[in-house]
């Protein structure tokens, strides 16, 4: 790491931070942040011309960040959960099915605020987690529902989950993919 520079959340300008980087002279930028600042933050990479990678956070997966951005984000690397990239699954793929179920409800059911994101996923997933656990604790004593949200099994639209004693987020690492944004849309990176 050369450089290091903070951004506000709801800040409207990252030249001075870009600039900064850029004088360190980097290899790729690893942007940690969500919106608005991630849509702020190309919007100056592109103004300075950077030419490296630019990588964001799984905090800027989601739909609204490509049309915000635009063309701007074209090539762009991003952090995901496989709902960016559901269509792209291969069939046999054990979150597929599981996905375009989700996307067609959420779509359906909530149509302006399409399209969907990984942010809705993981409450969705954490309700029939929570689901789950009061099922196997028989109800919702303290100690045996956490026993219960210890020994989670769970595919959810955000992955794996076997969360444990020493794991209570149990996402696997395979439930995450990287992204590259073309167009508008969300691709696995190649």
């Amino acid at each position: 790491m050369v450089a290091a520079e903070a951004i506000n959340a709801r800040a409207s300008d990252a030249t001075t931070q870009l600039t900064h980087i850029k004088a360190a002279n980097p290899e790729a930028i690893v942007a940690w942040t969500t919106l608005p600042s991630a849509a702020v933050i190309i919007k100056a990479y592109r103004e300075l011309g950077l030419s490296y990678p630019i990588y964001y956070s799984d905090g800027a997966a989601t739909g609204v960040f490509p049309q915000q951005a635009g063309a701007a984000l074209n090539g762009a690397f991003i952090a995901s959960t496989k709902i960016n990239v559901a269509d792209s699954l291969a069939n046999n793929d054990p979150q597929k099915k599981l996905l375009t179920h989700y996307i067609d409800a959420f779509v359906k059911g909530y149509p302006k605020d399409a399209p969907v994101s990984i942010f809705g996923g993981f409450g969705y997933d954490s309700v029939y987690v929570l689901k789950q656990a009061i099922q196997r604790a028989k109800g919702t004593d303290g100690e045996k529902l956490r026993s219960a949200l210890e020994h989670t099994d769970y595919l959810g639209v955000t992955g794996q989950f076997r969360m444990s004693g020493g794991d209570h987020n149990g996402l696997s690492v395979f439930s995450l993919v990287l992204t590259q944004v073309e167009n508008g849309k969300f691709n696995i990176a190649k």
